[in-house]
């Protein structure tokens, strides 16, 4: 298992429902009081949440996002419309995305497997449960696992 986190990780949490933005957010506040760090982007939307990749992708001054919570009910295009622009995109293709969704409909999951999702998550009712568990994603994240390089399609 690796050890703390060495940089400032960069989420962008895509839901349209503002109290599941703030649930996230609390979630990650609390984390970082126990050494993490984390920078927290959001879209209300799909169209916001690509233009955020992009262009946090793209500018200099702009940390890239790590790592990408979508929810898949949201207003116009919904998360696997936003999922399959990310996976059909060379500069965004490798952000890794955790479906984060209420849906435990079984034809909900294989679509987000099929269309490339790296997990998906249901979210509990209860807040304290939702808050540990997106604290679990974020710790097997940094801690168990390997983020791609920000820079894979771009070596130095």
């Amino acid at each position: 298992m690796q050890g703390a986190v060495d940089k400032v990780l960069h989420l962008l949490v895509v839901d349209d429902n503002p109290s599941h933005v703030e649930f996230v957010e609390h979630a990650l506040r609390s984390h970082q009081s126990h050494g993490a760090s984390f920078k927290i982007s959001n879209a209300f939307n799909g169209g916001d949440a690509l233009q955020a990749l992009k262009r946090e992708g793209r500018h200099k001054d702009g940390v890239p996002v790590d790592l990408v919570l979508l929810d898949i009910s949201m207003p116009g295009d919904d998360g696997f419309s936003v999922l399959r622009a990310i996976r059909t995109d060379p500069e965004i293709t490798k952000t890794p995305v955790i479906m984060v969704t209420c849906s435990t409909a079984p034809e909900d999951r294989e679509l987000a497997f099929r269309e490339h999702a790296n997990s998906y998550f249901v979210k509990p009712n209860e807040l304290n449960e939702f808050v540990d568990s997106i604290q679990y994603i974020v710790d097997y994240w940094t801690r168990v696992c390997e983020l791609p390089p920000r820079d894979i399609d771009n070596p130095a």
